[in-house]
């Protein structure tokens, strides 16, 4: 099974949003990933997503159903997503390097002291 076959979203009281708003979010993982490559874990791509649904369905419950739910969902996307992207815990994990690339560049970094 797929990560997004897998993915619920529910709202701020943990009641699972309508199947309309999950079924979009759920299409536009893709292009999150696409969009956002340095997001890599799924746990935070859930949140964006969910944030974003709960973004909708608060919407929706004040003026009534979206019209074109997929673009309008596309743009809360990118925005919850940028927003997420500022936090100092998102520019931490961005600037942190992997266990291959960290040894390379300490490996290269020249010695001050000669062990014998």
């Amino acid at each position: 099974m797929e990560f997004a076959d897998r993915l619920a979203f529910v709202d701020q009281t943990g009641q699972p949003l309508n199947d309309r708003i999950q079924q979009v979010l759920r299409r536009l993982l893709p292009e999150l990933r696409k969009r956002y490559p340095l997001i890599v874990d799924d746990v935070v791509i859930t949140e964006i997503l969910e944030g974003a649904g709960q973004r909708i369905a608060d919407r929706e419950r004040r003026f009534g159903p979206v019209k074109n739910l997929q673009g309008y969902a596309s743009v809360i996307v990118r925005h919850v997503a940028a927003s997420r992207m500022r936090h100092a815990s998102m520019r931490v994990e961005q600037a942190a390097l992997d266990a291959d690339e960290g040894h390379a560049r300490l490996t290269a970094l020249p010695s001050k002291y000669c062990i014998s």
